[in-house]
């Protein structure tokens, strides 16, 4: 279309101020300018970069010599849960995402040890199989 063309056509309404809509509120500049922000195509490729790079450790195996060591404390608690004894006690938790997992050290009290099924419960409801401990220490 020619510009002069359009000037014709236009040129009553050309040099208005704009009044505003009616029926619309105005917009923010902040919502304006969020219209023109880049457009994530690879939505999440960031988190699972985060995910993929995240560390994780390998499951010690303990000597025969510290399983029977773990296996005297825990013997002990059995002896003495009416007490609901409150250790320090260290454990691998398993990776939900990926191979491996992390270790973890937690001050709780102990509620319930099921020896049938290797089992500890802590007050917070948290069960934890024997064969995650590396560590209790009585408080």
């Amino acid at each position: 279309m020619n510009l002069n063309l359009y000037k014709q056509c236009y040129e009553d309404i050309l040099y208005f101020d704009y009044q505003g809509s009616v029926k619309h509120a105005h917009m923010s500049l902040y919502d304006r300018a969020a219209q023109f922000s880049p457009f994530a195509a690879l939505n999440g490729h960031e988190a699972a970069i985060l995910e993929t790079a995240r560390m994780t450790e390998e499951k010690i195996m303990l000597t025969e010599d510290r399983k029977a060591y773990i296996n005297e404390k825990l013997h002990f608690l059995k002896e003495h849960i009416h007490m609901k004894p409150f250790v320090d006690i260290t454990y691998f938790q398993k990776d939900e995402r990926k191979e491996g997992g992390s270790y973890i050290r937690k001050n709780v009290r102990i509620i319930k040890i099921d020896h049938d099924s290797h089992i500890l419960t802590f007050d917070d409801k948290t069960k934890l199989f024997f064969e995650d401990i590396i560590d209790i220490e009585f408080l």
